[in-house]
C-alpha cells in the first residue's frame, strides 16, 4: 500500500519472463518516493534476494516453498523468503530497469517495537539457516552489538524482550531447521551485510 509501479513496469516484467525461462523471481529497482534514491543500489542482476516492497515470484515457486513466514512479522520476512527460494535451487534476478516507487512513512510503523522484531527475527534467521557454530557467534554478536544500539536508541526494554523471545523460540526453529546449501551464504554476503549492518559476517563468517 506504499508502493507505486512505474508505468511500463508490468510490460517489462512480462517481457523478461517470456525471454528468459530461467527466471523464477525478479526483484525490482525500489526507489524512495521522496528522494528518488534507489534502495536496491548495488544489487547484482544475476543473483539477488527480494526487496519486500516490490518483487515478482512465479506461482509454481511459491507453491513449492510457501509464502512469507508469518512467524517473522515485517522484519526480515523478505530475506527469509528469498533464502528459502534460493535454497530450493530457484533463481532470483534483479532488474534495475523495472522501477517501483516506495513511499516510506515518516514515522516507523512499529516505532520502538521494531527493535523487538529485528532482534527476535535475526535470532530466528541465524538458527534456521547458519551452521550451529556461526549461529552461536552471530547470536552472541546480536546480544552485544544489539544492546549497545538499543541503549543509544532508548529501546533497551524492547531489545531485551526481543532477545528473550528469540532464544525461547530457538528449539522450535531447530525442529524446522533447513540449513542453507553450501556456497549460498557467501553469495548472499552483499545483502546480508546491508540488512544486519554489522561487520562480523565479513570478518568471521564469510572470509
Amino acid at each position: 500500500n506504499d508502493v507505486f509501479l512505474k508505468k511500463d513496469a508490468l510490460k517489462l516484467l512480462e517481457k523478461r519472463f517470456v525471454l528468459n525461462r530461467n527466471i523464477d523471481a525478479i526483484a525490482l529497482n525500489v526507489m524512495r518516493g521522496d528522494t528518488g534514491k534507489s534502495e536496491t543500489e548495488g544489487w547484482r542482476s544475476d543473483f539477488s534476494i527480494l526487496h519486500g516492497a516490490a518483487a515478482v515470484i512465479k506461482k509454481c515457486v511459491l507453491r513449492e516453498v510457501g509464502g512469507y513466514d508469518k512467524g517473522y512479522f515485517i522484519v526480515h520476512t523478505d530475506l527469509e523468503l528469498a533464502t528459502r527460494i534460493l535454497n530450493s535451487g530457484y533463481k532470483i534476478f534483479y532488474d534495475k530497469d523495472i522501477i517501483a516507487y516506495h513511499f516510506r512513512a515518516k514515522e516507523a510503523r512499529l516505532g520502538a517495537l521494531s527493535l523487538f522484531y529485528s532482534t527476535r527475527n535475526s535470532i530466528f534467521y541465524y538458527w534456521k539457516y547458519y551452521p550451529y557454530g556461526y549461529a552461536l557467534i552471530l547470536s552472541l554478536r546480536e546480544t552485544v552489538y544489539g544492546l549497545v544500539r538499543a541503549i543509544k536508541q532508548g529501546g533497551g526494554f524492547y531489545f531485551l524482550k526481543g532477545l528473550f523471545a528469540g532464544f525461547i523460540g530457538v528449539p522450535n526453529i531447530l525442529h524446522n531447521r533447513t540449513p542453507s546449501k553450501k556456497g549460498l551464504l557467501p553469495c548472499m554476503k552483499l545483502y546480508i551485510d546491508s540488512l544486519f549492518r554489522e561487520p562480523v559476517i565479513n570478518k568471521v563468517i564469510l572470509k
